[in-house]
């Protein structure tokens, strides 16, 4: 059975959450929505760009994008995917090596 891999999932529905608040140019305190005029549930993705501040409560219950915590989210976001692609990396090479020694 392969096994999937739940990342693209969570890009696709932060990217989703995150075209929501710039349709509505949701993007400063003053501009703030509520998660109902937005048509968004407060699920497991929405809090977790709460809690690293992409999306932030400006008053009760109104929120807003941080557009400069967006870049650095990304930005991170960039990086570990580079550091697993090399860790694969290296496991895949390491595995061929120890696959040559052993037949040779």
């Amino acid at each position: 059975m392969p096994v999937i891999s739940p990342a693209p999932m969570i890009i696709a529905k932060t990217r989703r959450i995150v075209r929501r608040f710039e349709n509505v140019d949701a993007t400063s305190p003053g501009n703030a929505r509520t998660l109902e005029e937005l048509n968004l549930r407060h699920g497991l993705i929405f809090r977790r760009l709460l809690r690293k501040e992409v999306i932030v409560e400006a008053s009760p219950q109104r929120f807003y994008l941080n557009r400069g915590n967006l870049l650095n989210f990304e930005e991170s976001r960039k990086i570990r995917m580079k550091a697993v692609l090399v860790i694969i990396a290296v496991i895949v090479i390491f595995a061929m090596i120890y696959n040559f020694i052993t037949k040779a």
